[in-house]
């Protein structure tokens, strides 16, 4: 009989938490990437406002 335990696996996944976002790369050998990408942040979003979406069109 196995032990339960030998079925048991855990990942971990690299993250950044930037403007109150959590940001995941889904593989967890990009760990590199993850710490160097530039996030599309945007200036609009203020995390002590709640979040704040302005858009416009022009014709």
């Amino acid at each position: 009989m196995s032990n339960n335990q030998d079925n048991l696996c855990a990942v971990t996944l690299p993250i950044r938490q930037q403007q109150d976002l959590l940001w995941i790369w889904l593989d967890a050998k990009s760990a590199d990437v993850a710490a160097t990408t530039a996030l599309p942040l945007s200036p609009q979003l203020d995390a002590s406002k709640g979040f704040v979406w302005s858009f416009f069109v022009r014709d």
